[in-house]
């Protein structure tokens, strides 16, 4: 296997990545390192706990060796410190100190001491092994320093005091072995013997504090209270005690999650407190747990490669954490540490890994795009060279030619025309125009003479109380006019109410305008105010008032004439005070003179009438019209220029509320394929038609001419400049695409992809699509699955060359076999 082909497998990528990785871990001994951020991470999180209040410290500090006359410490202060703490009846007493040969001065006290340990019964002394070697199991020494007053065979107790690495892995041994004898640890002397049960060759000490969430005296603090005589030394009784030293001049200290500082004493005292809460770390499942992380790692990436990136990332995500939280959980329950190296580390590159995947599939995307784009710019260079070539021999052409001559100058042009479109298709600057120009007057955006002119005459006639008629198509903007009326009237501060004529029968709009009373017409339940009464002192916007019935007619006009109503079912007189604006689409001229529409309500209501134009007669609002609605619904996104082109061009049946709905559409579209620029493929196919272009359509109008012989696709690509593959492809694309546009009948594949009536050609297409078809059907029923994910990845040679446009087409066709050929049981065993 190439190293190429290696790389391009990421199952088997990851999974090297992975043993590497484990590899350079266990052998470099990194996995230390990130295993202690990850427990520093825990404590931080969890944060401390208190330790067990039967341990007790008395603790030697730098004002301790001061008052006391300096360092070392006179060895009577230790025996009166031992005899004070025998008659309070403490449990077991252990003296981290080292008792070192004496002077002449100390040595008169080593007497007293010995006898006051011998007399309590119950003290531990430090020993220190020197020269210690071995493994976990077994330790040894080539000597042991003891305090200097124990003889040989003496009955004194003495405790090791060694301890291997540091922060969240301290580890003590049990045992040192020195020739025959046996030296236990300090902390291990200090328990009882139901204690000591259970414990193995060391103990790991779980630091769940800073040291001084224990109980402590510093030694004068604890002489004071005893000469004061405090009853709170009396609770020391049955209490083990540790003494020792704190002053960094004369301790060793060790780094710990909650202690930059910890001092010897308190090391050991965790370690005693650990065993009595059963809170010391275990490692007997390290490597248990560890393997099964690792195996469970090889599973997820084995699993979730038939899935997208994003799942795939997520995936990795989503392990970390459930890991992490389990390793926790483990801790935090059973005090059993996991390797958090084992899976955070391999996770992690699986993460970079994919990622890095994933922009090397976007660089090839984006350098396809690119090349046939640069293919695209090629071919209309071609075109134009064409084109100028056919005008000059349009020049030197008979009569009998220039005809010909002609016909191929406008299909030229056409091309041209379409393939500077497409070009034009990339430009995401499209919306370029002076910001000054566009005017928003309560909310009617615009920029053309026309709109401009209406604007003007409302701020003329807004203010008085005259009735407006607003003719122009369906979706021109009439109710936004009219609100901009009220907006700037006198009447502002009232009620706006608009109805729509059309939508109602006779009957209901009469109840709806002028109201009823209870018991009117059956479901009057009670009395109910109309429009025009809810609009007094306001403005009354009557829509569709061309699509009113002629009886109806004469009563609105009435209310006009009067300024007064009557409710339905009611002979009581109401009067009104109403501004009325009224809109339609309907030629009311016309109507009237075709008896319609009453030529006194036309008058009534024709007092002033504003005429609003079609957008199409107004182009130069649908670019600012296509800007606030993009900024309005996704102010992120773009238009390309061969997209604005179309938009601007198009007839506009329904005006700007149908610009609105295409432009909401297409924001759709271009969201659903991770873009942020509006293309001519994302708009409607009638705005379109006119305009789009792809290669795809060079590619088979080429091979069309050349009625898909075997050496079509040789010659299309030298034509195209483009490889045979990229031609192929493409092909292959649009057979496919047209296979399921077509619901999968053959026939009319071949027949819309031959795009003749030429037999030879149809055949040559109808035996292409069959090979496509046959090599997707043998795959699929290699792949011996129902599993439409697991089948597409073992696929993925299907879609490799493919252009991403015709991946969904693929998809279908999958699919569409899996439903209709599902395997049976039997078919996945064999």
């Amino acid at each position: 296997m190439s190293l190429k082909s290696f790389l391009e497998n990421r199952v088997k990528v990851k999974l090297t990545l992975l043993v590497v990785t484990v590899v350079i871990l266990y052998l470099t001994g990194s996995q230390n390192f990130v295993n202690h951020i990850a427990e520093s991470v825990y404590f931080r999180v969890i944060g401390q706990t208190n330790p067990d209040t039967n341990v007790v410290i008395i603790h030697i500090n730098e004002n301790d060796i001061d008052r006391l006359g300096g360092w070392p410490l006179k060895r009577s202060y230790y025996a009166l410190l031992i005899d004070k703490l025998n008659r309070l009846r403490v449990s077991r007493i252990g003296v981290e100190v080292m008792f070192a040969s004496s002077s002449a001065t100390q040595s008169i006290y080593d007497s007293l001491l010995l006898n006051k340990i011998k007399s309590a019964g119950n003290v531990v002394l430090a020993s220190y092994p020197q020269f210690v070697e071995g493994n976990d199991g077994l330790m040894t020494a080539k000597k042991i320093e003891y305090p200097s007053f124990k003889k040989p065979f003496d009955s004194l107790e003495t405790g090791h005091l060694i301890y291997f690495g540091m922060g969240d892995r301290i580890n003590i041994p049990i045992q040192i072995r020195q020739g025959n004898f046996i030296e236990e640890a300090f902390f291990y002397k200090l328990l009882d013997s139901s204690s000591r049960s259970g414990l193995s060759s060391s103990i790991l000490v779980n630091a769940v504090s800073s040291w001084k969430k224990f109980r402590n005296y510093s030694l004068t603090e604890f002489f004071d209270k005893d000469v004061a005589g405090d009853p709170e030394l009396e609770s020391l009784r049955g209490k083990t005690i540790l003494i020792g030293v704190t002053d960094p001049k004369y301790t060793n200290k060790v780094l710990t999650p909650f202690d930059n500082d910890l001092p010897g004493i308190a090391l050991h005292a965790f370690a005693v407190e650990n065993v009595l809460q059963n809170n010391y770390i275990r490692t007997g499942f390290y490597n248990t747990i560890s393997i099964l992380f690792l195996f469970l790692v090889a599973f997820v990436i084995l699993f979730i490669e038939k899935f997208e990136f994003k799942f795939q990332l997520s995936a990795y995500i989503t392990m970390f954490i459930i890991f992490t939280f389990l390793g926790y959980a483990f801790f935090y329950l059973f005090g059993i540490e996991i390797n958090y190296s084992f899976y955070a580390v391999p996770l992690v590159g699986m993460y970079i890994t994919e990622s890095i995947y994933r922009l090397k599939y976007k660089g090839k995307l984006l350098e396809k795009v690119t090349s046939e784009a640069k293919l695209l710019k090629n071919i209309l260079h071609k075109k134009e060279a064409d084109l100028k070539a056919l005008l000059n021999e349009l020049e030197l052409s008979n009569e009998a030619t220039s005809g010909l001559v002609l016909e191929r100058i406008k299909s030229l042009k056409d091309d041209i025309r379409r393939l500077k479109s497409k070009e034009a298709d990339d430009n995401q600057d499209a919306l370029n125009f002076d910001a000054d120009e566009v005017k928003n007057f309560c909310g009617i955006i615009y920029r053309s003479k026309a709109i401009t002119e209406i604007v003007d005459t409302i701020n003329k006639v807004a203010k008085s109380d005259a009735t407006i008629l607003l003719l122009g198509e369906s979706g021109t903007g009439k109710e936004l006019v009219a609100k901009a009326i009220h907006a700037s009237s006198n009447r502002s501060g009232n009620s706006f109410i608009a109805v729509n004529c059309g939508a109602l029968s006779e009957t209901l709009l009469e109840s709806e305008l002028f109201g009823h009373v209870k018991g009117s017409f059956t479901g009057a339940f009670s009395d109910k105010i109309g429009r025009f009464e809810a609009a007094d002192k306001g403005t009354i916007f009557l829509d569709e008032i061309g699509e009113i019935s002629e009886n109806f007619q004469v009563k609105l006009l009435r209310v006009i004439q009067t300024g007064t109503l009557e409710r339905v079912g009611s002979s009581k007189t109401i009067k009104i005070d109403v501004r009325i604006i009224a809109a339609t689409n309907v030629d009311l001229e016309k109507a009237v003179a075709e008896k319609r529409f009453r030529e006194d309500l036309f008058y009534r209501l024709n007092v002033i009438k504003i005429v609003i134009p079609p957008l199409r007669q107004r182009t130069e609002d649908v670019e600012v019209l296509v800007d606030y609605f993009i900024k309005t619904i996704s102010p992120d996104f773009r238009i390309s220029g061969a997209a604005l082109n179309a938009l601007i061009n198009y007839s506009w049946q329904g005006n700007v509320r149908q610009l609105e709905s295409v432009m909401k559409r297409s924001l759709v579209f271009t969201k659903a394929l991770n873009k942020s620029i509006i293309q001519i493929s994302d708009l409607p196919d009638e705005i379109t038609k006119e305009f789009d272009f792809d290669y795809e359509d060079l590619v088979l109008e080429s091979l069309r001419m050349k009625h898909f012989s075997h050496a079509s696709f040789t010659e299309t690509a030298k034509e195209l400049q483009a490889s045979r593959t990229l031609i192929s492809e493409n092909f292959r694309g649009i057979v496919l695409k047209n296979y399921v546009l077509n619901n999968f009948d053959p026939i009319r594949t071949a027949s819309a992809v031959a795009g003749d009536n030429n037999p030879d050609t149809f055949e040559r297409v109808q035996a292409k699509l069959q090979v496509f078809l046959r090599n997707i059907s043998t795959d699929v029923q290699k792949a011996g699955s129902n599993e439409f994910d697991y089948v597409k990845m073992k696929l993925g040679v299907k879609y490799k060359n493919l252009p991403k446009k015709f991946h969904s087409y693929l998809d279908t066709i999958i699919r569409s076999y899996l439903q209709n050929h599902e395997l049976s049981r039997d078919d996945l065993l064999t």
